[in-house]
């Protein structure tokens, strides 16, 4: 598809476009990169790549049925996916830069960049994108409230969403994290996040609720 979408580009065009997306190598180049190569201003790598693009979304009605399906599989998460995990299964490990292609340059998926505290993600426009701030909102004031890890049945209990658009709701969220056990938390807690020896010591024996020997203390962080 991504090579029927820029086979009639002229040559320097189409070649902006797949080193920018990673088409061929795999690997995204920078603007500056490729101008270097070329021995062209960064604008002007910019210029080809932009003049391309509006060609390729010319032709985007002959593969509507692979948007469809794209945002078939989005709306099975309630519209939203951390990107990564949105890449792997849309495009497995092969294809995902010519899936990150595709969602990139059509205007019904809308990428959003990481910050302090979102993983990037994508969503099918801003109404998900509410739903599930508002969501990852009310769970961290709850963990703060309750002040203790709770299971994944804990938390549906309480939700109206089905199970794989609650997990991909909080999966975007740095904040909210999942230990080994499957329980979930706050990032910094040490039930979550546990940062040493003394800290995994407490866990045990906690959950054990007894004295125990060093070196079963071991055994059990083991």
């Amino acid at each position: 598809i991504c090579a029927n979408l820029i086979k009639d580009l002229p040559q320097r065009t189409a070649l902006v476009i797949e080193r920018r997306f990673g088409l061929k190598t795999g690997t995204r180049e920078t603007l500056d990169t490729i101008g270097q190569s070329f021995g062209r201003t960064r604008e002007r790598v910019r210029q080809l790549e932009e003049q391309g693009l509006v060609n390729i979304q010319k032709k985007f009605s002959d593969y509507e049925n692979i948007f469809e399906y794209f945002e078939k599989v989005l709306l099975s998460f309630g519209g939203i996916k951390k990107e990564w995990e949105l890449l792997e299964i849309l495009g497995n490990k092969k294809y995902q830069n010519q899936v990150f292609f595709l969602l990139t340059n059509n205007s019904a998926f809308k990428k959003f960049l990481e910050d302090e505290k979102f993983y990037s993600f994508w969503s099918l426009g801003n109404k998900p994108v509410k739903e599930a701030k508002n969501l990852i909102k009310l769970l961290i004031n709850r963990f703060k409230e309750e002040k203790k890890v709770l299971s994944l049945k804990e938390l549906l209990a309480s939700q109206k969403v089905n199970k794989d658009t609650f997990l991909s709701f909080i999966g975007i969220s740095k904040e909210i994290e999942k230990n080994p056990e499957g329980m979930y938390g706050l990032k910094g807690w040490l039930e979550i996040n546990p940062r040493g020896v003394k800290d995994k010591a407490y866990l045990v024996l906690k959950k054990q609720g007894k004295p125990l020997h060093f070196r079963d203390i071991t055994k059990f962080i083991d």
